[in-house]
């Protein structure tokens, strides 16, 4: 049995209700009792439609015999010229199959189509069209696709929140430890004032991570783009000592950090654990990224109005096409894949600074290093 004999002997079978299952020239998988098959002559008039489809009609209040009517008469979501642009293609191919969104009793349906010539000594005779809706089909599997890519997405950022906390977590449990470690070993030695010295660093230490867990949740809840800040009274100079040294133990390095510090005033009232933040997050990567030079230049200014913290490093820089998405949460440059790291701090940096009403600017250039500005508004004493 040729092709032809095929279409014609499926016709008799679709008359009959045996539907196309039977079929040996169709492939059962691709249909199911919920299509819409349509059976029309030469002339485009309707001369069978299955179960399916009339339920469907009646269903919408349709109820009228449509047999030998036109079909963009019934059906106006098919054209007459649709149907006159697939009779011209179907001499060339033996079926047509496409997706398109009609119109069907006032609902926007996507509708998956399948047309087969019926060819008779060479002619086309009739076509069997057969539709069937895509759009529950694809809304379940765009809902799956999309809680897949979702789920997915929520395990990277969980992954890359776990690293993040245990990167931020690790310069001040440095230093705890240290300092421990130091008392442990000469606490019986040592003079009460230098003894009190560690413990402060490790009350301070403590402190900070409790601060990082609590700007982490600022920086992801606050509604109104605001941040409480908790200001006190600080030695600049003697502050950022000890961030440079907390710093440099971490990595355990001989980087050498030229500091210049020219503050009109030594006291200065800040929110530490947001400024040590900052500062510590930008010096931990200027001395990871500057492993060749070991050369940091750290500068610190103030005004009337903004105190200014300058970082330079001379390391491997950051590709110019890429500077404007370092801020990005996970985002890395490209040159930094053999450096470990999470691309997630300089967006939380990026955030304080924002909600601290401040600024950051940043030059770089390619293998010779980049220099960090950051401007913070200084914060008035409140009146007692």
């Amino acid at each position: 049995m040729n092709k032809t004999d095929t279409n014609i002997d499926l016709i008799n079978k679709l008359k009959k209700g045996n539907l196309f299952f039977e079929n040996q020239s169709l492939n059962s998988d691709d249909y199911s009792k919920t299509d819409w098959v349509i059976i029309s002559d030469y002339n485009d008039r309707i001369v069978f439609v299955n179960q399916c489809l009339i339920d469907f009609m009646n269903t919408n209040g349709f109820a009228k015999n449509i047999i030998g009517e036109k079909i963009s008469s019934v059906f106006p979501f098919i054209t007459e010229e649709d149907l006159i642009e697939n009779k011209k293609m179907l001499t060339e191919k033996n079926e047509l199959i496409f997706e398109k969104e009609y119109n069907v009793f006032e609902k926007k349906l996507q509708m998956h189509n399948r047309i087969i010539p019926v060819i008779n000594n060479g002619k086309l005779i009739q076509m069997i069209i057969i539709i069937n809706e895509l759009a529950n089909n694809n809304q379940e599997n765009n809902k799956t696709g999309h809680t897949q890519e979702s789920e997915k997405e929520l395990n990277s950022m969980k992954s890359n929140f776990l690293s993040v906390v245990s990167h931020e977590f690790r310069t001040p449990l440095a230093g705890i430890l240290s300092s421990t470690q130091l008392l442990q070993k000469y606490y019986q030695k040592w003079e009460t004032e230098k003894n009190e010295k560690y413990l402060n660093q490790i009350v301070e230490s403590v402190n900070y991570v409790t601060n990082i867990l609590d700007h982490l949740s600022v920086i992801e809840t606050d509604a109104n783009n605001t941040i409480t800040l908790k200001p006190v009274s600080v030695d600049i100079s003697e502050f950022l000592e000890a961030i440079i040294n907390e710093n440099k133990m971490l990595f355990n390095t001989e980087v050498n950090i030229h500091k210049s510090f020219n503050l009109q005033e030594r006291e200065h009232y800040i929110d530490k654990n947001l400024i040590r933040y900052i500062i510590g997050n930008i010096l931990n990567n200027a001395i990871k990224f500057t492993q060749q030079s070991n050369e940091i230049f750290f500068s610190v200014d103030d005004n009337s109005q903004n105190l200014i913290f300058i970082i330079t490093d001379f390391g491997i820089g950051i590709p110019s096409g890429e500077q404007t998405y370092i801020f990005e949460p996970f985002y890395r440059a490209s040159n930094t894949e053999n450096i470990k790291g999470t691309g997630f701090g300089l967006s939380i940096v990026k955030r304080m600074i924002d909600l601290y009403n401040g600024k950051i600017f940043i030059k770089s250039q390619l293998n010779k290093g980049t220099s960090i500005t950051i401007i913070l508004p200084k914060i008035e004493k409140e009146k007692e």
